[in-house]
């Protein structure tokens, strides 16, 4: 920079400086006083809100005292009581609005005088009535004695309240002033510091320009040395994230290996040999019972091996069930090309029988072909249609609708599957009983179930069974209901059959 900027640049904007700090001194004395200003407008107005309540109340205390004198309907005391009840409040009210206006406040003490003077009247008539003396009550009505002391209180308001009005036009002029006096003073600060600013400016303008060469040169050497390092960011960038990526398939696949060890020890602790034989022999032995011995039974023994059969028969089914789970695994699986709508029909087909029981019908809308376990993609039809069978209404058929349709995105990647390309989306629908959404999560879970097993049969592995089959093919199931509205499953699944990633 040069001697001379050095010596002029700092003057300018000290001048400018002073101009700014004069314009606010200026402006925030102006605001004081418009705050003030506006301050007393609203006491005006609230002093005369004060004033119309207290005439309001008056009003209504000779009303009811009227009303109640002439008809003797008690109904009228109420509004009486009320309005007395509040006007002693309204005149202290009034009061402490006033207190720094001295003939304000002379005229609240002949109004209040006023005002006791007609309640007493008022009070007087009522105390007639109440005692019988509705005559003498109904004359003091028809007096001129009340009128007048109304018509006082009226006046008095009514010169208060134009008092009032002349302190607002007052205020209202002060007001304006004010704000003239603010807009000129910041017209004019914005003015000269305007021009100082300009003149600043093109001081600075003529150094900037004398110093233009050697800035270009600068400039080419910053970017030659931050083209350098953005390219070296750039690679630590892509190492960082393909670490990432190998990171994440790591955990990925470090927890597909725990929740499939953990299921596996489930199964291993519940469906070995060793539960499945003695099954098998409770099972024989209560045959052999059941058809040699029955005869030789009391009624209470042949109930108690009915359930023992029955228990047995419901364990069998649990065992069934979770070998079925077990199978469902990410090995060994073979992809084919499956048509979803013949895999369909030949699940109703199979369904046949429960649907005559329930007088129910499946309805079969399109459906596309997908790259899938044939196998797996039946087992998951025939449990949602079944699911869907089975939990309808007591007396009412039930009705499913099975449609599909392809979708733009496949659905996100599950566990260590992955899939790109457009998706199908499957929805089965029923006019069933429904469930509270609150249970969504808990209803994919193993052996979990929302009623009991003497309101709906089943073990409650169904649906842990769909979401197993669902998320091995790389895709995601859910559902929507609402209690007695029926439900909607909806399954996502790849066109094309998901790919297993390899962990380095």
């Amino acid at each position: 920079m040069s001697p001379r900027l050095k010596e002029t640049l700092p003057l300018w904007f000290a001048a400018a400086l002073i101009v700014l700090l004069v314009n606010a001194g200026v402006a925030h004395r102006n605001i004081g006083a418009m705050a003030e200003t506006n301050r007393q407008v609203a006491h005006t107005h609230e002093v005369q809100d004060a004033l119309e309540e207290t005439l309001s109340l008056l009003l209504d205390a000779e009303t009811g005292e009227r009303g109640y004198v002439i008809t003797g309907d008690e109904r009228y005391l109420k509004p009486y009581e009320l309005a007395l009840e509040n006007v002693r409040a309204s005149f202290r009210r009034v009061a402490d609005l006033v207190a720094d206006n001295d003939a304000q406040g002379r005229r609240l003490a002949d109004l209040q005088s006023v005002s006791e003077q007609l309640m007493d009247k008022l009070a007087k008539t009522v105390a007639l009535r109440q005692h019988g003396d509705a005559e003498a009550a109904r004359e003091m009505v028809r007096g001129d004695r009340g009128r007048q002391l109304m018509e006082q209180a009226r006046a008095m308001i009514r010169e208060m309240k134009t008092h009032e009005d002349t302190l607002l036009q007052v205020r209202d002029q002060e007001a304006a002033r004010s704000f003239r006096t603010a807009r000129t003073t910041n017209v004019l600060g914005a003015v000269l510091g305007s021009c100082m600013a300009v003149v600043a400016y093109f001081q600075f303008l003529r150094e900037v320009r004398s110093r233009e060469s050697q800035r270009a040169e600068l400039e080419r050497k910053v970017a030659e040395r931050t083209e350098a390092l953005s390219k070296t960011n750039s690679e630590l960038v892509a190492e960082i994230a393909e670490r990432q990526r190998a990171e994440d398939k790591a955990n990925a696949f470090a927890g597909e290996l725990e929740r499939s060890n953990r299921e596996l020890q489930q199964f291993a602790s519940v469906a070995s040999h060793d539960l499945q034989e003695p099954l098998r022999k409770i099972q024989a032995f209560g045959d052999r019972l059941n058809s040699r011995c029955a005869t030789e039974l009391s009624d209470q023994g042949r109930d108690y091996l009915a359930r023992m059969q029955d228990s047995a028969g419901r364990m069998r089914t649990l065992i069934n069930d979770l070998l079925s789970f077990s199978r469902v695994k990410t090995k060994a699986r073979t992809f084919a090309e499956v048509d979803l709508r013949q895999v369909a029909e030949e699940v109703v087909g199979d369904l046949e029988g429960r649907l005559q029981q329930t007088e129910g019908k499946v309805i079969l809308g399109e459906l596309p072909t997908v790259v899938a376990e044939a196998t797996q993609m039946r087992q998951l039809l025939q449990n949602l249609i079944g699911n869907a069978l089975k939990f309808h209404k007591p007396g009412e058929p039930s009705v499913v609708q099975v449609r599909g349709r392809v979708v733009a995105d496949s659905p996100s990647a599950s566990g260590r599957l992955t899939a790109s390309g457009p998706g199908v989306e499957i929805t089965v629908s029923d006019n069933g009983i429904g469930f509270d959404e609150k249970y969504l999560d808990r209803i994919f879970d193993v052996f979990q179930r929302l009623h009991g097993r003497n309101e709906y049969e089943g073990t409650g592995m169904g649906l842990a069974i769909c979401r197993r089959i669902v998320e091995l093919h790389g895709g995601r199931i859910t559902a929507h209901s609402r209690p007695g509205e029926g439900a909607t499953f909806v399954v996502t699944l790849p066109v094309q059959a998901p790919t297993l990633e390899e962990t380095p």
